[in-house]
């Protein structure tokens, strides 16, 4: 398993997007294929602890 936040500072200000609020997005198509990799596992667990969250009741932003 890819392990995305244990990535150099580097690597987040050369291959991320973020958008206007400076929230990541995604991923430059020009990043590592391992680090695409870590990104899209973590994206999954974000969106698996969402689902998680807003089934017991949580309203998340």
């Amino acid at each position: 398993m890819y392990k995305f936040w244990e990535y150099d500072f580097d690597f987040f200000e050369k291959y991320c997007n973020y958008n206007e609020d400076g929230d990541l997005i995604g991923v430059k198509d020009d990043a590592p294929n391992d680090f695409k990799k870590a990104f899209e596992e973590y994206m999954e667990e974000e969106k698996k602890y969402q689902a998680e969250a807003e089934a017991e009741g949580y309203l998340i932003s």
